[in-house]
Formats: structure tokens, C-alpha cells, sequence
């Protein structure tokens, strides 16, 4: 199986984490901008086909992409190995080797994919090890969220579980402390001591998080705002 990704930042960062995993790149043949180069570069020396694309083979292209939303591709494509998902487990065991030190954000139940996208380019940011999303009724990684992400989920680990509830049970067994984000906790985020192992986690869009999982959480923080 594979799936189709776009975007200039997004390709180019798959190329230099995973370039076995990219079958095809294509690109328009008006595309001219010089942030091409390092993206033909990898693929030469990678020795990945590389296509030219018409009007009509750009659209082509297009139709094999899930319409989750109408994409800015900004002309560039990528025919791409599916991702493969670690489990919570793996992803903690790996960890354990890092002097005890950790951080994992956990999403409940985010819905814009453009959300999710921004979501994992901060996260990266930050150095987080990984991301928990739900498998169901919440934003998945699309090539739109990769877009978005500007490649950022090829830097960490992103783990699909059925339920966050029992995700931070495994966290929390596993001794990482469990910060939940909500606007009406009396403490700020920037008092908080997560130098160790901590997993932030962030609730849904409009709702916030859900009462059982904010309870789940050993502390309650805002991120103060003027």
C-alpha cells in the first residue's frame, strides 16, 4: 500500500528520513522555484524516478489524493510507502533507555486535520518523542496533516491507539506525569516542572478534554493569554 503526499518542505523531509520508502516523486514542469533543487538532489543521488508533470498528468495526480480537504500542493508529489504506526509500548521502551527522560503529547480527539498538522510541527519543536492520537473519531494523518506539519511527522513517532483513556493508564504505569491542558486550571503551564517524563495532553477543538480523561491527569494547567 502507499499514499500520495504534496508539498515542498513535507517531500523534502521524507526524502532524508525514509527515501526506500518513496516509490515516485512528480512534480509540474512550470516549477521552477529553487527549493526544487535539494528535492531532485536526494532523489538523484537516491535514485528515485522522478516525473514531469503536464496539466492534464497534474490533475491525475490530484484525484489520488483523499479530498479530507481541497490541498495547496504547491505542485510537488510524492507516490509514498505507507506509514507504519509503533505501538504506545514500543515507543515507551525506546524510551526507557533515555536516563528516564521523555516527552509525549497526547491529542483527545482533535478534528481539523490542519489542527493536527500544526499540532506535530510543534511538537517536533519542542523534541517531543511522540504524538497519541485516537484511532477513531478524531483527525488521522493525512497528506494534508504532512503538509501541514511541514514534514514534522517524519521526526517522531506518532502511535494510533483505540482509546486515551487507557493510553495515559500505560503512560502513567510507566511513570510519566500527566499534564492536562485546560483554560480554566489556576495554574499556568510555565510553572510546571516536565523535565523528566511528562505527556501533555490537549482536548479536543471546541469541547476541550473529556471529563474522565481530565481526571486521568496528575495536574491541570492553562496557557495564560492576554
Amino acid at each position: 500500500m502507499s499514499e500520495i503526499l504534496f508539498g515542498i518542505h513535507a517531500i523534502h523531509e521524507i526524502l532524508k528520513v525514509r527515501p526506500q520508502d518513496v516509490r515516485e516523486v512528480a512534480l509540474s514542469k512550470e516549477r521552477t522555484s529553487k527549493n526544487i533543487e535539494p528535492i531532485l538532489d536526494l532523489c538523484r543521488r537516491n535514485r528515485i524516478s522522478i516525473s514531469y508533470l503536464n496539466d492534464s498528468s497534474l490533475r491525475s495526480w490530484l484525484r489520488r489524493i483523499p479530498r479530507e480537504s481541497d490541498p495547496v500542493h504547491q505542485s510537488v508529489f510524492a507516490d509514498v510507502k505507507e506509514r507504519r504506526y509503533p505501538s504506545l509500548s514500543e515507543v515507551v521502551e525506546k524510551m526507557e533507555a533515555d536516563e528516564g527522560r521523555g516527552f509525549i503529547l497526547v491529542l483527545d480527539e482533535i478534528q481539523d486535520p490542519h489542527n493536527l498538522g500544526a499540532l506535530i510541527r510543534s511538537a517536533v519543536c519542542a523534541k517531543a518523542h511522540a504524538v497519541v492520537i485516537p484511532k477513531h473519531g478524531a483527525a488521522q494523518v493525512t497528506a494534508t496533516v504532512v503538509k501541514v506539519s511541514a514534514g514534522g511527522t517524519e521526526h517522531l513517532s506518532i502511535c494510533r491507539v483505540p482509546n486515551i483513556s487507557q493510553a495515559l493508564d500505560v503512560l502513567k504505569k510507566s511513570r510519566f506525569f500527566v499534564v492536562g491542558l485546560s483554560a480554566d486550571a489556576e495554574k499556568s503551564i510555565f510553572e510546571t516542572d516536565c523535565s523528566q517524563r511528562a505527556a501533555l495532553v490537549i482536548g479536543n477543538e471546541e469541547r476541550g478534554l473529556k471529563k474522565g480523561v481530565a481526571a486521568q491527569c496528575d495536574l491541570l494547567a492553562r496557557i495564560p493569554m492576554p
